[in-house]
């Protein structure tokens, strides 16, 4: 798809296990150099891995956050999986 190459170009992608030591050193060495972190794991989980935008901004006080979630940031389905 035409499209779908040119919205993507030059993009790169990672896959990480961050609840392992190396996994979650890549990820702080990624987000050290980062502006922006987009995420789609829920809430709960980032507060539990301390991932969440109140413990990161301690640390990287000029990233901005962004939550991809199935059901939104607030209501009774906020912790469902999409």
């Amino acid at each position: 798809n035409i499209g779908f190459d040119r919205d993507n170009a030059n993009k790169e992608g990672i896959c990480l296990n961050t609840k392992s030591p190396e996994g979650r050193e890549a990820l702080e060495k990624l987000i050290a150099q980062a502006d922006v972190f987009i995420t789609n794991i829920r809430h709960k989980s980032l507060v539990k891995s301390g991932l969440d935008y109140e413990t990161l901004k301690v640390k990287y006080p000029k990233l901005v956050m962004g939550y991809v979630t199935g059901y939104g940031e607030e209501g009774p389905d906020k912790d469902l999986p999409g």
